[in-house]
């Protein structure tokens, strides 16, 4: 609240991990402004985990925000942005983890390969429908964000399985070293 008061903006809670949720979303901003310009997608969780210690309510979490925050937006927003008679863009904020790898960030990874594929097929698609829908995927490698702490954001934080989190800072990442051995895939 304090943060949309001071850019001038309107704060609306949603947990884009449940669909509900983002479809209230997407009905209260069609309600305040009647249309939608743009959807951007950028919420995420970046926890670390060997996949030995990670649980499946790990998976759930890691996938609920990462990938089906980013389905939910898409499917309750674009009927709206396919409506608005000016056109409109989505984008959606994905990672240098959605084409490479390396341990301890596999199921991150996962949740960030398969972003790049929904907005890949979506700029296809609303091109083939002819729909006046831009589609951008943003890719930054480690960025300085408070990703570094989203287990504070875990609802079940106390089943936390096997992730951690680190802080990008602490690591050699920013100097140009790798935290880890070597990347499982570099391409």
């Amino acid at each position: 609240e304090s943060t949309a008061e001071e850019i001038g903006a309107t704060g609306i809670r949603c947990d884009v991990s449940d669909y509900a949720s983002v479809e209230a979303l997407a009905r209260s901003v069609i309600a305040q402004f009647g249309k939608v310009d743009i959807l951007v997608n950028n919420a995420g969780v970046g926890s670390l985990a060997p996949l030995a210690k990670m649980t499946i309510d790990d998976w759930n979490w890691m996938l609920g925000v990462n990938l089906w925050g980013t389905i939910h937006g898409v499917q309750a927003f674009l009927p709206y942005l396919a409506a608005n008679p000016d056109g409109a863009h989505v984008a959606a904020t994905t990672s240098i983890g959605g084409f490479t790898t390396m341990p301890m960030l596999v199921p991150y990874s996962v949740s960030k390969y398969a972003v790049v594929a929904l907005m890949e097929g979506l700029r296809m698609e609303c091109e083939n429908d002819g729909l006046n829908i831009g589609v951008t995927l943003l890719a930054p490698g480690p960025t300085r964000s408070n990703i570094h702490k989203s287990m504070r954001n875990r609802p079940d934080a106390s089943s936390n399985g096997g992730f951690f989190d680190v802080d990008l800072d602490q690591l050699d990442a920013f100097e140009g070293g790798v935290p880890w051995k070597e990347p499982i895939f570099a391409g």
